[in-house]
């Protein structure tokens, strides 16, 4: 019904037909497992959607990241929701996808600033006696492009494009790793 309903529409949802769309899916779902499996079948489409007409694969992407993308932010599952934006981000705006794509690759000095900075936390966390898991990961590609956007910048005046996360068993031990990582390096104020 869903389906249908997609292929029927020829414009895009409004920001209000979209909340109400959203609201209603997740009222009617009395089953999670139907829901992932749409996710799961949306997702391998937009992995596919090279072999495509292009004007389908505009209409995916657009009703993916209107449609599922909302959806997978509301269920928590992240991982899939940046995959997606990516996705569309690819097919709606290919020149910035790949200028975005191009300048993060290029940029080796901050990521070997990333693994210097885990390797350091990681010897300074286990001088506290923290059992921790630590990982560098990069902030999506349309999520960059959308705060360029947003803040009229540039990517090198986006600070947070890399980060490290860091997780931890208790609330006590994140306290003691934002007191051990203020004593590494300097917060930026504000």
């Amino acid at each position: 019904q869903i389906n249908q309903l997609m292929r029927r529409r020829r414009q895009p949802f409004t920001g209000e037909e979209l909340d109400s769309l959203n609201k209603m899916l997740l009222s009617m779902i009395t089953d999670i497992r139907v829901v992932m499996v749409k996710m799961a079948d949306r997702l391998h489409n937009m992995r596919t959607i090279h072999v495509l007409p292009s004007e389908t694969r505009h209409r995916m992407a657009v009703d993916s990241l209107n449609i599922y993308v909302p959806l997978a932010n509301r269920l928590g599952i992240w991982q899939m929701k940046a995959e997606l934006e990516d996705l569309c981000f690819e097919v709606l705006h290919p020149d910035a996808c790949r200028r975005v794509r191009e300048s993060l690759e290029a940029d080796t000095i901050m990521t070997a600033y990333i693994n210097e900075s885990i390797r350091k936390l990681a010897a300074a966390l286990e001088e506290e006696g923290i059992s921790s898991k630590l990982q560098g990961r990069t902030k999506s590609l349309y999520s960059i492009y959308r705060k360029m956007k947003q803040k009229q910048r540039v990517l090198k005046d986006i600070i947070d494009v890399r980060a490290v996360r860091i997780i931890v068993n208790t609330v006590e031990e994140c306290y003691t790793v934002v007191k051990t990582v203020h004593a590494l390096w300097k917060p930026i104020p504000s």
